[in-house]
């Protein structure tokens, strides 16, 4: 018994080790989450999160994987090295302490990817003496044996793509820019047991690049100085053996002017040719030096000599260049110097390189850096597919040869500054390089968030959200973009698509409100800058400035041709002229509202101008009914403030409006357009609101006393009380105020409440965040399913009492509590029951049975009930809307009412059945005795288009043609003998035809099972053998 117990657990282990073999191949899938309902929760910003928002950080040099998702950059006065896997979206920095496992002392000095391979990567660290190789994407670092580097450093690194059977070189440029000191280009191969190989420069090199077709050209070229002047050495293996091409070329249009080696202090190549061992090809060339001839080079080859032509970015004055790329044609060019001013790099477009006088352009909206020092150092870098264009900007100050040479950190050359806007650019535009947004690495301070927009557009007949935010700081401002097909998904990624001089605290953003392409319009307040970013025919973004604008205090825009400017109480209107001077903007100027003051302008749709005043008015709303053109006045408001009003969402029927204030005592207030003689208090219980919001027929107040928001579900009704109001406060992180007019509310499945806590800034800590509320019972409500319209109780003849029932509907998602009303009136004016706090025991299929004795109904009498949601599942007291009303009738006591029977109960099919067949069977309870029954079936609820009419001796009848597809029938049923009874009627549809399903898809053929698969089975068959033998052996 024993040997046989031992034996299956033998079998046992060998069957659980093979299972959990198997099961280690299974894919498991992830599963996305739902949004908050019922919950404020802190939208996805601008942020540490992802190193989208670094401050202090920068971009001292990064280069692009293959797969043009890959991407590594490094941070040299932060000593940090960076990945990316999405495009330069969001980064990891866990390469660093992998460096560091390894022995590398940090900072990264350079850095280069393998063009074929964007897992393999080099960096340069140990103060520029020494490599460190990885192979899986910087999870893992590998020391290399380095050369003899004679006291010379590191200066470039590159890594070629794979050649021959599998074979790749890596190389290195070396310099020392002390006017005695010769550096070289060392290759190796990058394989075990490797050793470098000089290419025998004999000076000190800046830049080196293998040629793109090195797998046949084995061709490498490089920047060298020496005493004399820079010069283009190409190199062409031969064997082991690196030999010259080319005699050197210097790098200048006249001999002896191109800087020398304590000269030079950074170059760079474009390659714009394959093949480097023909005798035709062209090379770029840029440089920032301590001479006058900085520029671009172009070096052109022809058999018998080289040509060497000065571009002239900036006709022919000094250009000292931190960067130089091309592709198809294109040429790029980033300076090392920058506008402190703008925070914008300076970079240039050059379309037609190749011909004898090259025509540049400047973006029209650059890459940012540069604030502070003016040095933006733009490093820019075609993807490998050149259809993408990356800038990383960044500040250091070395500014001579001998600078380069300090590495002293943090303080050196080498140093960086904090809030000079550098970033991670991507050039958005079709026309590359012509615009550009901020991805990643965004040096910039974001201490306050003013306002922010919600668009959304059909765009190649696909929905689109856009979110916009604007974020202000002690120097410059910033306007944020966000893009997502889904709600849900809105806020994950950003880019930053305006940097400009911040000269308030305050910005204004507001959205057309015409369908398509909306434009989106910025003003900063108490200023007289405007402007406008909309997307043109092609796609392209662009920002637009408003001319001649006057002073603002705020913003209200009717669509891409008309917006209006308050300034004070005086309303300015511009109107797009598209006939005069190919379109300008035209102002009707200075129209004196009547109020003392001006704080807020709102319009509607039809023409309809609001200005609400600020604490030094008198509380009145001014509104024009004519565009603006002239005004009529409120009376004051209850309690005076800086005033805040919102239009109802049917206002062009009702012509409701809602007024508040921030005074300390101030309630919120709806006014009839043309009727009303005073303000309705609605009295909601928090007093002092900062903003309002309409949406979906509930009003929404935001109070500033305390966090959280008012909201009340009938806003319209004449009498409105304290109870009737909700308090939306779950999820809020305590302090948090929402700031004034940032209140807003987007209908979609639910209303979806946006605002602004008016806190600094701090994501991490949640504080100053754009929040989202999903308040899902705004257009929904619980649905009674029993009893049912019409639906009649039994009654009890012994005690005339009706039988024991309970109330049934279906769950309200979000719900945990509901109340429900019982009423003798579809009005609910005579109110005989409520129930408050009801906890279903089932939530998914909610129900309350009224105890025994709760209430007396009386036999024979018809009842209304409604029921709904009154707490949520985040434990928040919040009311949905009612259900509608349902009436369900007790029947008589007894049997007949003066010789009639009550109504027969009709039970198939049910009421308001939509899925009845073609030929329906019907039944009823009917009444004991009776003989005949009346059986009508009509088209119509009057019964005047009839079907069929039949007297049946049964409670049953079965119909024997077919009904239409689809078309909705009523049916009675009464009793004709020998007692009659009144009638029951009921509809019902019949189902829709069903549609002809395709053929099914051919079936794919099974798949080959691997060999492989056959020989782990047969291993494992064997071992199992083994086991058991073993097993048996014991015995």
């Amino acid at each position: 018994m024993i040997k046989r117990k031992f034996l299956i657990s033998c079998l046992a282990l060998v069957v659980l080790w093979l299972s959990s073999s198997l099961f280690s191949l299974v894919e498991i899938s992830s599963v996305s989450a739902s949004p908050d309902k019922l919950k404020w929760s802190i939208v996805d910003t601008p942020s540490e999160e992802g190193n989208a928002v670094v401050s202090p950080s920068e971009i001292s040099a990064f280069v692009l994987g293959s797969d043009d998702e890959t991407f590594y950059a490094i941070d040299i006065p932060h000593k940090k090295v960076y990945k990316s896997t999405d495009g330069g979206i969001t980064w990891e920095n866990t390469l660093e302490s992998a460096l560091e496992d390894e022995g590398a002392t940090l900072s990264v000095w350079d850095i280069a990817v393998a063009p074929d391979d964007p897992g393999l990567v080099a960096v340069v660290a140990d103060n520029r003496t020494r490599v460190y190789v990885s192979r899986n994407g910087g999870k893992k670092w590998d020391a290399i044996s380095m050369p003899s580097l004679g006291g010379t450093l590191i200066s470039d690194i590159a890594i070629s793509k794979e050649y021959g059977s599998g074979s790749r070189d890596i190389a290195i440029g070396t310099r020392n820019p002390d006017g005695s000191t010769n550096g070289n280009v060392w290759v190796m191969e990058l394989a075990p047991f490797a050793t470098w190989k000089s290419a025998g420069l004999n000076a000190d090199v800046s830049s080196i690049a293998f040629s793109p077709g090195y797998g046949s050209d084995r061709s490498i070229l490089a920047i060298a100085s020496n005493s004399t002047g820079s010069y283009l050495c190409v190199r062409h293996r031969v064997g082991d053996t690196w030999v010259e091409v080319i005699p050197p070329v210097e790098i200048s249009e006249v001999s002896g002017n191109s800087p020398k080696e304590d000269q030079i202090i950074v170059s760079d190549l474009a390659l714009a040719s394959e093949d480097y061992s023909k005798d035709r090809w062209i090379v770029y060339a840029g440089y920032y030096s301590e001479t006058d001839v900085d520029d671009a080079y172009r070096i052109k080859y022809e058999k018998g000599g080289a040509e060497v032509s000065r571009l002239k970015i900036k006709q022919g004055d000094k250009v000292s260049l931190a960067s130089i790329d091309y592709s198809s044609g294109k040429l790029m060019a980033g300076e090392v110097l920058g506008e402190a001013d703008s925070a914008s790099a300076l970079i240039h477009i050059c379309s037609n390189p190749e011909e004898r006088v090259p025509t540049w352009k400047e973006p029209t909206k650059p890459p940012t850096g540069g604030a502070i020092s003016g040095r933006a150092n733009a490093q820019i870098v075609w993807s490998p597919n050149g259809r993408q264009l990356y800038c990383g900007t960044s500040t250091n100050h070395v500014e001579s040869a001998a600078d380069w040479i300090d590495m002293t950190l943090p303080a050196g050359p080498w140093r960086g500054e904090a809030c000079d806007e550098s970033a991670f650019s991507v050039s958005i535009s079709k026309d590359s390089g012509d615009t550009w947004n901020q991805l990643s690495f965004i040096d910039t301070q974001m201490r306050r968030l003013c306002d922010y927009a919600l668009s959304v557009a059909t765009e190649d007949t696909e929905t689109v959200y856009y979110l916009y935010l604007a974020s202000v700081s002690s120097g410059f401002a910033s306007i944020w973009q966000n893009e997502s097909k889904t709600l849900e998904t809105l806020g994950k990624t950003w880019q930053r698509v305006l940097c400009f001089d911040n000269k308030t605290n305050d910005i204004i953003l507001r959205l057309s409100t015409k369908e398509g392409k909306q434009r989106l319009f910025l003003a900063v307040r108490d200023t007289d800058d405007a402007r406008y970013f909309y997307k043109d025919d092609q796609g392209e973004w662009h920002w637009k400035e408003v001319w001649d604008c006057p002073h603002i205090t705020d913003l209200a825009v009717v669509n891409n041709e008309k917006f209006y400017i308050l300034d004070g109480n005086l309303v300015n209107i511009c109107a797009w002229n598209e006939k005069m001077w190919g379109g300008i903007w035209e102002w009707q100027r200075d129209i004196d509202t009547g109020l003392l003051s001006g704080y807020i302008i709102a319009i509607s749709s039809k023409n309809y101008v609001f200005v609400a005043e600020d604490e030094d008015g008198e509380g009145k709303i001014a509104y024009s009914t004519n565009g603006g053109v002239t005004f009529k006045l409120t009376e004051i408001v209850p309690e005076p403030g800086n005033m805040q009003v919102t239009l109802d969402d049917e206002f062009d029927t009702n012509r409701f409006i809602y007024a508040t204030s921030d005074s300390d005592l101030s309630k919120i207030y709806r006014w009839t357009v043309e009727g009303s003689t005073s303000w309705k208090d609605l009295k909601p219980p928090h007093p002092s609101f900062h903003s309002l919001a309409h949406k979906g027929g509930a009003l929404y107040g935001a109070y500033g006393n305390r966090q959280g928001v008012a909201r009340t579900l009938i806003p319209h009704l004449e009498t409105v009380t304290p109870s009737d109001w909700d308090s939306l406060t779950a999820g809020l992180v305590s302090g948090t105020v929402f700031k004034s007019g940032t209140l807003r509310a987007l209908s979609n499945k639910a209303v979806d409440l946006w605002a602004i806590d008016d806190r600094d800034y701090d994501f991490k800590a949640k504080m100053g965040c754009l929040w989202v509320y999903s308040d899902t019972f705004v257009l929904q409500t619980p649905w009674p399913t029993s009893p049912a319209l019409g639906e009649f109780i039994t009654c009890d003849p012994c005690n005339c009492q009706p039988v024991i029932f309970c109330f049934q509907w279906r769950k309200l998602p979000s719900a945990e509590k509901y109340e429900l009303w019982l009423a003798r009136d579809e009005k609910f004016d005579a109110i005989i029951a409520t129930e408050e706090n009801i906890t279903p025991a089932d939530s998914e299929n909610p129900a309350w049975c009224p105890p025994a004795n709760w209430l007396v109904l009386v036999c024979g009498r018809t009842y209304y009930w409604k029921v709904r949601a009154c707490q949520s599942t985040e434990g928040e007291t919040i009311h949905s809307r009612w259900s509608p009303p349902m009436s369900f009738t007790v029947k008589e006591c007894s049997l007949t009412q003066q010789g009639v029977h009550t109504a027969p109960i009709l039970k198939v099919p049910s009421s308001g059945n939509q899925d009845v067949s073609r030929s329906p069977g019907f039944s009823w309870v009917g009444f004991p005795g009776t003989e005949k029954y009346e059986f009508i079936l009509a088209r119509d609820a009057s019964l005047s288009q009839i079907v069929i009419k039949e007297q049946v001796p049964t409670s049953a009848y079965q119909y024997s043609d077919t009904l239409d597809w689809g078309t909705t029938y009523f049916w009675q049923v009464k009793a004709v003998a020998p007692v009659p009874s009144e009638p029951a009627i009921n509809t019902f549809t019949v189902m829709s035809e069903p549609r002809v399903a395709p053929p099914p898809a051919a079936k794919p053929p099974l798949p080959v099972t691997p060999f492989w698969v056959w020989l782990v089975i047969g291993i494992l068959t064997l071992l199992i053998i083994l086991v058991i033998a073993l097993c048996l052996f014991r015995r």
